[in-house]
């Protein structure tokens, strides 16, 4: 009780010597150092920055400011005070150690960004541009993340780097610079089944075509449990590339033994479109149909035999053979009775053969839907 009457008794009379002398700085740090020794921060901080108002570069008012800030754990301003210090005594290695340690201070985002990026013009330390680039990276600024991982690697180009590095580029959708690094980290022993993947499929976007189908095959080489999905992945190149016999090929060999393979059937049934055989096509869609699947593909298989309905009978009415062109069209009703597309193409059919008023009240039907 008497220490802390003394301690009061401390700071009344710091506070009578400033009434005397107001704008005196060195009775006014002896009273923010009294607070400041006894916990009262907020007096403590309010009294260093009068001083600062008068004067801006005391030094000793800047120091325990910025120790001020760091207890009451606002590392920003601390950082800000510490730094404008350090400028002005860029030899004092303490107030330096001290502001390092602010590079892990708990604090949010946006001042975590601040801190490092002044932590990296007075420390060009590797450890400081790794923080930096993080932080840049969760904060959004992925291009900024980019180029500080790039003069990273221009050093020593590390597997860390490289990933991460991916997942920016990928997130920048530079997909060129993601194959590039991905065959950089190829050469190491970190590369995975996931980096595959991810080059695979990047290749794939980017149509180097037969670079994605090679890293497909050693995908199935070394993954063989998901053959099946990779082989698919490259039926659909095959589509891509106009090759539709290679994609029944290769479907019908995944089917044969996944015979519940939603992807590859849709690949086979494309494929089969894409040679213009629709009624081949549409048996196929229709056992598919009537697999085992959820409604969401249930209603995609609908929605293919509906559209390879509409080009048979386009084929078919361009062949004069009207009648059949109707039949075709039929079943597709079936399975979507408001389908626009179908009345149109009946209304085709039917002005062909010179029904006009079948034609205009299908016309009439598909521009109500």
């Amino acid at each position: 009780m008497f220490k802390k009457l003394f301690k009061n008794q401390e700071i009344q009379t710091a506070i009578e010597a400033v009434k005397n002398n107001p704008d005196n700085i060195l009775k006014l740090n002896m009273l923010g150092d009294i607070y400041l020794k006894n916990n009262f921060f907020d007096e403590a901080i309010s009294t260093y920055e009068r001083i600062l108002r008068l004067d801006e570069n005391f030094l000793p008012a800047l120091n325990s400011l910025g120790k001020c800030y760091i207890l009451k754990k606002q590392y920003l301003k601390a950082f800000r005070t510490l730094k404008f210090l350090y400028t002005h005594n860029p030899t004092d290695t303490k107030i330096k150690d001290i502001l390092l340690s602010l590079q892990s201070a708990d604090c949010d985002i946006e001042a975590k960004v601040e801190i490092l990026k002044g932590l990296s013009e007075i420390d060009n330390s590797v450890e400081i541009k790794e923080k930096l680039a993080e932080v840049f990276f969760l904060s959004g600024q992925f291009s900024k993340s980019a180029n500080l991982l790039e003069n990273l690697c221009s050093f020593e180009e590390k597997t860390n780097y490289l990933i991460k590095l991916c997942e920016i580029y990928k997130k920048l959708n530079k997909l060129e610079k993601v194959a590039e690094t991905l065959e950089k980290l190829m050469l190491t022993e970190d590369f995975s089944i996931l980096h595959a993947q991810l080059l695979a499929e990047t290749y794939s976007q980017l149509k180097r075509f037969e670079e994605a189908i090679g890293v497909y095959e050693f995908l199935i080489e070394n993954q063989p449990s998901k053959a099946n999905i990779y082989k698919a992945q490259i039926a659909q190149i095959h589509l891509l590339e106009q090759n539709p016999d290679k994609v029944i090929e290769i479907t019908q060999n995944v089917i044969e033994k996944d015979e519940y393979s939603i992807e590859a059937k849709f690949l086979q049934a494309e494929a089969l479109l894409n040679k213009h055989l629709y009624q081949e096509a549409i048996d196929f869609l229709r056992e598919f149909y009537y697999d085992p699947v959820d409604k969401k593909t249930e209603k995609q298989i609908e929605q293919k035999i509906i559209e390879a309905s509409i080009k048979y009978a386009q084929t078919l009415r361009e062949n004069k053979h009207f009648v059949e062109a109707i039949d075709a069209l039929i079943p597709a009703l079936r399975y979507d009775e408001k389908n626009k597309n179908i009345y149109i193409e009946l209304a085709r059919i039917s002005s062909e053969i010179r029904d006009y008023a079948a034609a205009k009240e299908y016309m009439k039907i598909a521009d109500e839907l």
